[in-house]
């Protein structure tokens, strides 16, 4: 599969045996031209299949249309190691959160050395992503 056209064909096959429809039928719903989509399925016309009309065969079967810059493999992975620190971050920011809290509530002071390792086990703890984490954090904080 090579060329733009040979995607689109392959894309559109795809989608429409996802939503059990036929050519015919997107035709009718997205009021475009009678074999709009079929000609696509056929490999368009000897100048291939104009980009309006890509788009709107795309846009009735729920496809978007991409033209921009390629998003290659490094970008993708680029973009989750982002967000893998952001969510990190927010992690952090909430382990310490929560031993500062249990500090407070139990009217506790901690040196810090002491209070790395404990904010550390809080990160690692939060990690498992429970509902209640911080409010066990918490807890144990003020039991220590």
């Amino acid at each position: 599969m090579g060329t733009t056209e040979d995607k689109l064909i392959q894309q559109v096959a795809d989608r429409l045996e996802r939503l059990g429809t036929t050519p015919f039928a997107v035709e009718r719903a997205a009021n475009l031209p009678e074999d709009a989509v079929r000609s696509v399925l056929r490999g368009g016309k000897k100048g291939g299949t104009t980009i309006n009309r890509a788009a709107a065969i795309c846009e009735a079967l729920g496809l978007e249309l991409y033209i921009g810059p390629p998003v290659s493999r490094e970008a993708i992975e680029d973009a989750a190691q982002r967000a893998a620190a952001l969510s990190d971050t927010e992690r952090l920011a909430a382990a310490i959160s929560a031993v500062e809290m249990g500090l407070s509530q139990s009217k506790r002071k901690m040196k810090p050395a002491k209070k790395v390792e404990v904010i550390l086990l809080a990160y690692e703890l939060l990690g498992d992503l429970e509902v209640d984490a911080e409010e066990k954090i918490i807890r144990l904080v003020k039991t220590v």
